[in-house]
């Protein structure tokens, strides 16, 4: 799904869209971002909106604040780079409710290695 850009290992162009470049320090997300990027840009094309520059994304792999708040991303407007944080370091580092893992381990985790929600409204 990715290919490295000038042998340089953590830097990656997605395939379908040259336009979306994903950095990071750990080889495990960047295939998600491309397709969740992808996609959205698909369905922004379906009104004629197309990126006029490369949208850049730097998995990090520390824990983001927001004026003292936890954080799951950053947009970085002065180099232009979208900060999301890797899903293991949004384990690692923030105190999520047994809830809400059970819906971010749903949504990265293939459906057959899911156990049962111990959310009473499963969504």
């Amino acid at each position: 799904m990715l290919f490295p850009e000038n042998g340089k290992a953590r830097e990656y162009y997605c395939v379908n869209h040259h336009e979306i470049v994903v950095t990071t320090e750990n080889s495990a997300g960047h295939e998600r971002i491309c397709t969740a990027a992808g996609k959205a840009l698909e369905f922004l094309a379906r009104f004629d909106l197309y990126p006029k520059r490369t949208i850049r994304f730097k998995i990090v792999e520390t824990l983001i604040l927001s004026e003292g708040y936890d954080a799951f991303g950053r947009y970085d407007i002065q180099s232009e780079v979208l900060d999301p944080m890797s899903y293991q370091a949004i384990f690692a580092h923030v105190n999520l409710p047994e809830c809400m893992v059970s819906r971010l381990t749903r949504f990265i985790m293939p459906e057959p290695l899911l156990m049962k929600s111990p959310c009473s409204d499963a969504s």
